[in-house]
């Protein structure tokens, strides 16, 4: 599979869709995606969509073991 396949197999969501996956309200990902901090996001024309594999990824990255609570 090429990379131009795995992008395009890959599901897309709008902002509002991807802020109902993440449990967040729409209005967070903007200012997010300014400071540069969230999920990796697309940029199509003027509108912006997010890749579910993306996603998901960026909520592993934000997992916290309880040791790591504990020490921090």
């Amino acid at each position: 599979m090429t990379a131009t396949e795995i992008v395009q197999s890959d599901p897309k969501l709008s902002s509002a869709q991807a802020a109902e996956y993440l449990g967040v309200a729409e209005a967070t990902l903007a200012p997010w995606r300014c400071r540069g901090f969230g999920p990796k996001f697309l940029k199509l024309g003027r509108k912006v969509a997010y890749r579910k594999a993306d996603l998901d990824r960026w909520l592993e990255s934000r997992c916290v073991s309880f040791a790591a609570q504990l020490e921090g």
